[in-house]
């Protein structure tokens, strides 16, 4: 649970008053409230994210639709983060995961025609390559970085010991748990959030390793820049692995001893590699 004056139904009632006024301009074909709106959340920190559909390119809508919101941000002193955006805009657009985590939450405020959900539903959707590619190439960076299957090899993190740097040492270690999180949300078929939420969001996964939340702040935290420390934050990362690499294989119906094989073949493209 966050922890301060929650603005939610301040924001919302903004959101609202916004879009009946939106609504009556003639160009406007869909209305999406995303972000804190949906996340059921907001303090001063956050703004009102808004998307308009119009028709057709039009600048002359846009001023106008800008100057809409313009007066109801300085009637409220909130925050609002408009986009206007052309139908066709809107259907090459592309999304990145983080992206499609937000979008994944939205509310399609304003659709008269039917087409903005449709065209949504389709750009976050969850294809299975999408998802076993994801499980591969972070479950791949995240051997090299902190977990390698074979235990007598050293990860990049270790190797930096003896390069003589512990601070790129832990820096790499910080690194691997980002692609910890990352894999996390894949296994969970979730769309990674922005990082400014990955943690927080991933208590609430479905599934998760065993004694998640005290072994990630664990391998979080930084005691001193030594070398024992590393290690400390190492086996707490590798008990988290684990569980995740297990998964990783169910999931994917592939042994994590294969996933190089499956990365170089299938997404790379490379053929004729022995392995």
């Amino acid at each position: 649970m966050l922890k301060g004056d929650n603005l939610i139904d301040v924001f919302r009632k903004t959101a609202e008053d916004l879009s009946k006024d939106l609504m009556r301009v003639e160009s406007v074909v869909g209305i999406i409230f995303h972000g804190g709106l949906t996340r059921g959340y907001a303090d001063r920190f956050s703004d009102i994210d808004i998307d308009v559909i119009i028709e057709k390119e039009d600048n002359d809508v846009r001023e106008s639709i800008y100057g809409i919101a313009s007066q109801h941000s300085r009637r409220t002193g909130l925050d609002i983060d408009l986009s206007v955006l052309s139908l066709r805009h809107f259907l090459e657009k592309e999304f990145d995961d983080s992206a499609k985590w937000d979008y994944s939450r939205a509310i399609v405020r304003y659709d008269p025609k039917g087409i903005i959900q449709k065209i949504l539903t389709e750009k976050i959707a969850i294809k299975r390559e999408e998802l076993v590619k994801r499980i591969v190439e972070n479950s791949l960076y995240l051997q090299w970085y902190c977990c390698p299957v074979n235990e007598e090899e050293l990860s990049i993190s270790e190797a930096w010991i003896s390069r003589g740097d512990p601070v790129s040492a832990h820096y790499a270690l910080n690194h691997s748990i980002e692609l910890m999180l990352n894999l996390l949300y894949a296994l969970n078929r979730r769309h990674t959030p922005p990082a400014k939420w990955r943690v927080f969001y991933s208590y609430k996964l479905p599934w998760k390793p065993k004694m998640y939340e005290k072994l990630l702040k664990d391998a979080l935290r930084i005691e001193d820049f030594s070398y024992e420390d590393l290690k400390r934050r190492l086996s707490a990362l590798r008990k988290l692995a684990d569980d995740i690499m297990h998964k990783a294989e169910v999931e994917t119906g592939i042994r994590v001893e294969d996933f190089l094989k499956y990365y170089v073949t299938n997404i790379l493209k490379i053929r004729n590699i022995p392995f």
